[in-house]
């Protein structure tokens, strides 16, 4: 086989989670992260500006992206089925779109054009708005951005 399949391990969800481990397509990847514990899981607290301190941790996640380079190869995975390989794209795809608009916020229209640290704060000024006003999110979207276009003039 020209793909060598990789053991994977994941945890189930809800309150008897466990462990489950398989072989599935992947590879290692490194990268690294703003951890806000210490490597006894301790918070390192914040400094003297109120910033959160983090330390750069490098980990190692399993990617799928740029495993399967040809048809040939993908076939050969699922024994030759062709349908097979066609349900599972298919399962793949289904997957995936859900996914890209699960990790939409309804309130990104409103922070476009903004680095990520402003638009995380104008969202958590919405939010608080709309909690403090007792209103919707999205009326208090509107009362930000009106807010903020008065203030660019």
């Amino acid at each position: 086989m020209s793909i060598e399949l990789v053991q994977m391990s994941k945890n189930t969800r809800g309150k008897d989670s466990r462990t489950i481990t398989f072989m599935g397509i992947g590879r290692p990847v490194e990268r690294t992260i703003a951890r806000e514990t210490d490597e006894e899981g301790k918070p390192l607290g914040k400094d003297a500006a109120g910033n959160q301190i983090t330390r750069d941790e490098v980990v190692t996640e399993m990617t799928h992206v740029g495993v399967v380079t040809s048809l040939e190869d993908a076939l050969e995975l699922v024994g030759g089925d062709t349908q097979r390989f066609l349900d599972d794209f298919a399962f793949g795809f289904n997957r995936e779109a859900y996914q890209n608009e699960a990790d939409k916020d309804e309130l990104d229209p409103y922070v476009e054009g903004l680095d990520p640290k402003a638009a995380k704060a104008r969202k958590t000024v919405i939010r608080g708005l709309a909690k403090t006003l007792n209103m919707g999110v999205l009326d208090a979207a509107e009362i930000v951005k009106a807010a903020a276009v008065e203030a660019a003039a």
